[in-house]
């Protein structure tokens, strides 16, 4: 039976090997690439567009209502038409040990800044309240919460475990 399986693996073999070859002799030594073709029926170039200066009060009514639906409004703003509360700001940590009381804070990409509970930011925000992962600001009877963004770990890798040998102790 032995001798049966070694003599059919040697003619696969062989059969295989005489197929590669004929296949290696039997493609071209340099791609054939079809030739390029010129642009012939290109479009006549047409005169450049000049766009359309609508009135000023064209551009007011465009902002105040919209393009595409009619049932669309105009972006509701704050009290005072300001920016959104504490805008750019990240809660990067929290310190609570014992008495001290403080908030990490970054925004963009600039160094954290660190603001005792009770402290007042430049922009007139108040720290009020302060937990394990949020910190509370108020200003003008507003409130904003910041929270501590929450790092999750990347899911397990496919690669194969690693498993060591055992070894046995005389």
């Amino acid at each position: 039976m032995k001798a049966k399986t070694s003599r059919l693996t040697l003619l696969t073999a062989n059969v295989m090997l005489l197929a590669s070859a004929a296949w290696v002799f039997a493609t071209p030594a340099q791609p054939h690439w079809l030739e390029a073709h010129a642009r012939t029926n290109a479009a006549p170039s047409q005169p450049p567009v000049r766009p359309v200066k609508p009135a000023k009060g064209q551009l007011a009514a465009v902002w105040q209502h919209p393009l595409f639906s009619p049932g669309r409004q105009p972006d509701a703003h704050g009290p005072q038409g300001q920016a959104p509360a504490l805008s750019g700001m990240t809660l990067s940590g929290v310190l609570l040990d014992g008495e001290r009381r403080f908030a990490y804070l970054r925004e963009g990409r600039k160094p954290a800044s660190k603001i005792a509970l009770g402290g007042t930011l430049a922009s007139g925000w108040t720290l009020s309240q302060l937990s394990a992962t949020s910190a509370t600001f108020t200003r003008a009877g507003q409130s904003h919460t910041l929270s501590m963004p929450m790092l999750r770990l990347p899911p397990p890798s496919t690669a194969p475990a690693i498993t060591l040998p055992l070894t046995t102790t005389p």
